[in-house]
């Protein structure tokens, strides 16, 4: 055999292991904090993502799930799911760093896996999370108004404004517990495919009629008064009449660990009754100021105080305690507009104290000493900030007889 076919036979397969091995180090070595090749999330191939990118890509894919609508068929009628509005969530940093945990220890490891990585496929599981109570309460749309014979598990209605019960009775309904599962797997692909059909079950009500009872009696006690919600300053008052809150009321059957039957008043109409008053109740801020003691020299700083609005967050929850309990209340107020000066600002201009100080003497009781006097406790308190002017005559104003001063010559 020839030298130069020698060198040839001997030289290619090493070139090719130094070719390999440089490919290994530049796509793996080089790229270890971003996801290995070949992972696969869902629908979204996340190879050689960052981090970063990688939570972008499942954000994006979450969109297209969230607005993909899903066919269901119910007792012979297709209904359409809207998965943004049972609230289809992924949790994409969770996802991704399972997907970035695909990555073994140890340098062989590592080797094998990214020689296995161009032939096999690493699938990665994205859960799909719901709002348990909006599904409840879509399910249970289906049940009313789809399911003949449909069950009920009970309610609380308003009858000539007195609260009445509605018990429950057994009947059919959407079995939720198989449908919920065939329903999260469907909306975790894009791929929606034929309609899924909602089993129907036969229900025994989990609700008794004493459950109903007891309900009754906690929404009695919600709207058989009115509700007075006082402010700590100003005449201005929020009232709710038994009549407004009877037709406030409203009951939910939760179906979680255990059922129970919840009145309550509807928070988003008990805010809408009062947006129009917000502004009677606003506070404005005050900003802080000085004191200055005329015997001791000293100069104190008056704190400022940040100004108040209605909080409109708190104002279900305290409407309901004070109709489950004495009738009325506090406005109730969260902070609104920070003072354009203060407590910290003026504590950041440094020590306080007298700068200085003159006395002119007059003889007593003269006329002029009159309007020095008052003209004195008129700029006593003057506050001049920083790069302002003061001016006497501005801040005293014309000196009249009205005002106290007297003729000087």
């Amino acid at each position: 055999m020839s030298r130069p076919l020698t060198l040839f036979l001997i030289a290619a397969p090493v070139a090719l292991v130094l070719t390999v091995i440089g490919w290994f180090v530049v796509d793996e070595l080089v790229n270890d904090h971003e996801v290995p090749r070949n992972v696969v999330a869902g629908e979204v191939d996340l190879t050689r993502l960052s981090p970063t990118d990688a939570v972008a890509a499942m954000a994006a894919y979450e969109q297209t799930l969230a607005s993909t609508p899903l066919a269901v068929e119910v007792e012979g009628t297709e209904v359409t799911v809207d998965p943004a509005a049972i609230g289809l969530s992924l949790d994409e940093e969770a996802i991704v760093a399972e997907a970035l945990a695909t990555r073994p220890d140890g340098f062989w490891s590592v080797v094998g896996d990214w020689f296995a990585s161009w032939f096999t496929e690493v699938t990665i599981d994205v859960p799909v999370e719901v709002d348990d109570e909006a599904l409840d309460e879509l399910i249970d749309g289906w049940t009313r108004e789809l399911v003949a014979e449909p069950a009920f598990e009970g309610a609380v209605q308003v009858v000539d404004f007195t609260a009445v019960p509605e018990y429950p009775r057994a009947g059919r309904q959407v079995d939720r517990e198989a449908l919920e599962p065939l329903l999260v797997e469907a909306l975790g692909s894009t791929d929606r495919g034929e309609p899924i059909v909602a089993p129907i079950t036969d229900l025994e009500p989990e609700l008794t009629d004493a459950d109903v009872d007891e309900a009754v009696e906690v929404a009695a006690d919600l709207i058989d008064d009115t509700v007075i919600l006082t402010p700590e300053e100003g005449i201005a008052r929020i009232v709710y009449g038994p009549a407004v809150l009877a037709d406030l009321l409203q009951s939910e059957v939760v179906r979680r660990s255990p059922a129970r039957l919840e009145v309550s008043l509807d928070a988003d109409r008990l805010r809408e009754l009062v947006a129009d008053q917000a502004d009677l109740f606003t506070i404005d801020p005050v900003d802080a100021t000085f004191d200055f003691d005329q015997e001791t020299k000293e100069i104190t700083i008056v704190p400022s105080e940040v100004g108040k609005v209605l909080d409109f967050e708190a104002l279900p929850e305290v409407v309901t305690a004070a109709a489950l309990g004495s009738g009325t209340a506090p406005v109730p107020l969260t902070d609104g507009a920070e003072p354009s000066f203060t407590t910290e600002d003026a504590e950041a201009m440094g020590p306080l104290g007298e700068v200085s100080s003159f006395t002119t003497t007059h003889s007593c009781c003269e006329s002029r000493v009159t309007n020095i006097q008052l003209m004195a406790d008129y700029i006593d308190g003057s506050i001049v900030m920083p790069g302002e002017v003061f001016s006497i005559n501005e801040t005293v104003g014309q000196r009249t007889r009205a005002k106290g001063f007297v003729a000087a010559g």
